[in-house]
């Protein structure tokens, strides 16, 4: 009996105090929480989007590989002109472009990637949300950042030639 008299003083010690803590929580200004909260989330956010595609040119290039190999093997291929060199070399451009962990710097003029198109996409969807008219002109804005990427990369390659 005497220890539930403790036990339950205990639990309402932790009553009080969860209590202060979520009153304390609601008081915070749902402007300042949702200011902490968006790079994180936005990191997440970019972070699920790299690894989608990353995943997507593995399931591409796993199967791909093996056909190159076996064309290379049937016509002898060697060296650095082989089809599988060339599916290695567009393997490194591609991890560059993902990014997936952050590696490459971002603010070089030359970097073409991902990091670029969602940083356009994001300014377009905020300028969108701002203006008050999410319409045609956000699907615009995505079309130009992809075309833009399609380019750089086409340009990237060339270079590397």
């Amino acid at each position: 009996m005497v220890e539930q008299k403790e036990h339950d003083r205990e639990n309402q010690g932790f009553e009080a105090e969860d209590e202060a803590l979520a009153a304390s929580t609601k008081s915070r200004s749902a402007e300042g929480s949702a200011a902490t909260i968006w790079p994180q989330l936005r990191k997440l956010l970019v972070f699920q989007v790299k690894l989608y595609v990353d995943a997507l040119r593995d399931l591409l290039m796993s199967p791909l590989s093996v056909v190159v190999f076996i064309v290379d093997a049937v016509q002898r291929n060697k060296g650095d002109d082989c089809l599988f060199e060339s599916l290695l070399q567009f393997g490194r451009q591609s991890e560059k472009a993902i990014n997936l962990f952050n590696q490459h710097d971002i603010n070089d003029r030359n970097y073409r990637g991902i990091d670029s198109i969602l940083v356009q996409v994001e300014d377009a969807v905020k300028k969108e949300y701002t203006d008050g008219s999410v319409s045609a002109a956000a699907k615009d804005a995505i079309d130009k950042s992809l075309q833009n990427l399609r380019r750089g990369l086409k340009k990237s390659k060339e270079d590397q030639q």
